[in-house]
């Protein structure tokens, strides 16, 4: 086989994107970790000609071409690498994370930094000592976790210093309690590398995130592996995944809330839906990320109500809520979409608080605000300079007053919830007596969604630096 110089490769482009998104130099021949950069860019552009339905399917269709393709690669990376990556891509772990980071670059513009993988396993990912304290994100689902990943990283070297050790784990990592392999964030090179261990990696704490369609199963069942390490325990999260018993000890307290009724799966009358002009919100009692959900118009007939229950009932009961998100968000061009706002509500055994939150607004008010029906996301300070009655005129408002309210709203609802330490709670803003109103909605002891998150004070990407900060009064319980 001929190969080809750089300068007459087809593949200089892809090297040059691939140099750009690692942050080095033009030109700069990749080691056996960067080269994922340029391999994953390879198997998406080669992907693209696949029909297959998953991305990652069809990313894994091509590794073979990769394989062939190699030996064309070796200019663009240094000496011994192609021998490295072709013992390498004979792992199946190694080759199907690799088609799974690129199937990433088909589903999203990347906005949080390159992820490579390490070839071959490491000793440690670190230096061990007595002060070595490992926080630990656990997840199921990865498809694009650095964005779930990049704002806690970085809030916890905030909060600690850039000796903070927090990783990312695969639940099918997981070697009893321990890692098998790990996601890290390299500060200085800005990369998130993954690497295989050579020991197994004991995890001091962990928080459970992005868990698939069974994250309530699974979080029960991690809760049992890890115990007391476990944040936001199973015992609390479960009480928070129930909509209708989340909405009714709001309720007791006072707190705006919108009227509900149940509907379990196959429930026999629609009555309620029907009974009057009101707008309603039907969604399923224990799903997450907009799944399910549809707005219920004034006058719905009973067929169009019958089919928007059997959406709903494909992720388990439903509960109908009065729709009360008479506020709105107007764009510049005057048209209004619907508006649903996000905070995040930290805790620890100094009191609870809220550090940041977003906006989402949907492409209509006719639908759901959410990244799943279609919505884009901004920051609050930005949602709540353009409100305005749905429907109606633009609203004026004191947007400082307003969050200020939205903060305390989020905090008084988390007085409900004991041992959670981060949760994403959401509201809608209604007009009583001609003045905003933040309704609750619901909250989730697995938020998602976090590259999105904006810090109150600033607006700078961010979760919590609070959730990071009691990691040294933890760490010596555990001593």
């Amino acid at each position: 086989m001929t190969r080809l110089g750089v300068s007459d490769s087809p593949y200089l482009p892809t090297w040059h994107r691939a140099t750009h998104a690692l942050g080095v130099p033009a030109g700069t021949r990749l080691d056996a970790t960067q080269a994922t950069a340029l391999l994953r860019r390879c198997l998406a552009q080669w992907a693209q000609k696949d029909s297959t339905p998953s991305a990652s399917n069809r990313t894994r269709n091509v590794l073979p071409h990769l394989i062939c393709e190699l030996a064309q690669l070796a200019p663009f990376l240094q000496p011994g690498v192609p021998r490295q990556l072709a013992e390498a891509l004979s792992d199946p772990v190694y080759s199907r994370r690799l088609a799974e980071v690129a199937a990433d670059l088909l589903l999203s513009e990347p906005v949080a930094p390159e992820i490579c993988l390490a070839p071959s396993p490491a000793p440690r990912a670190w230096s061990s000592g007595p002060d070595c304290f490992c926080d630990a994100i656990v997840f199921a689902d990865h498809q694009l976790i650095t964005h779930e990943l990049y704002p806690l990283v970085v809030d916890a070297c905030v909060a600690n210093g850039l000796d903070q050790t927090l990783v990312g784990v695969d639940v099918d990592w997981l070697v009893g309690d321990c890692a098998s392999r790990v996601v890290t964030y390299d500060v200085e090179q800005d990369l998130f590398v993954e690497t295989p261990l050579a020991t197994p990696l004991a995890l001091d704490r962990v928080l459970l995130l992005s868990l698939g369609p069974q994250e309530q199963q699974l979080h029960r069942q991690l809760d049992q592996v890890f115990g007391a390490r476990c944040r936001n325990p199973w015992v609390e999260a479960q009480k928070l995944d129930n909509k209708i018993n989340t909405i009714s000890a709001w309720h007791r307290l006072g707190l705006a809330v919108p009227e509900q009724h149940s509907y379990p799966v196959n429930a026999s009358t629609i009555k309620p839906i029907l009974r009057d002009a009101s707008e309603w919100v039907l969604k399923p009692v224990a799903s997450s990320l907009g799944q399910g959900v549809s707005l219920v118009p004034a006058v719905a007939s009973p067929e169009h109500v019958a089919e928007l229950l059997r959406s709903c009932w494909r992720y388990g009961d439903g509960v109908l809520e009065s729709r009360r998100d008479g506020i709105s968000w107007r764009d510049a061009d005057g048209a209004q979409h619907s508006l649903a706002l996000r905070l995040h509500v930290v805790s620890d055994d100094e009191g609870v608080e809220v550090e940041s939150g977003y906006a989402t607004v949907g492409i209509d008010t006719h639908t759901p605000a959410t990244k799943l029906h279609g919505g884009h996301t901004m920051g609050l300070p930005q949602a709540l300079e353009g409100l305005s009655r749905r429907g109606g005129d633009q609203l004026h408002v004191d947007g400082a007053a307003l969050l200020a309210d939205l903060r305390q709203t989020a905090i008084a609802a988390a007085s409900v919830f004991s041992g959670i330490d981060l949760v994403g709670v959401d509201l809608v803003l209604d007009l009583v007596d001609q003045s905003p109103v933040a309704v609750l909605l619901e909250a989730n002891p697995r938020p998602a969604g976090l590259i999105h998150s904006r810090r109150l004070s600033d607006q700078m990407p961010g979760v919590s630096t609070k959730l990071w900060s009691s990691r040294r009064a933890v760490q010596e319980s555990v001593v």
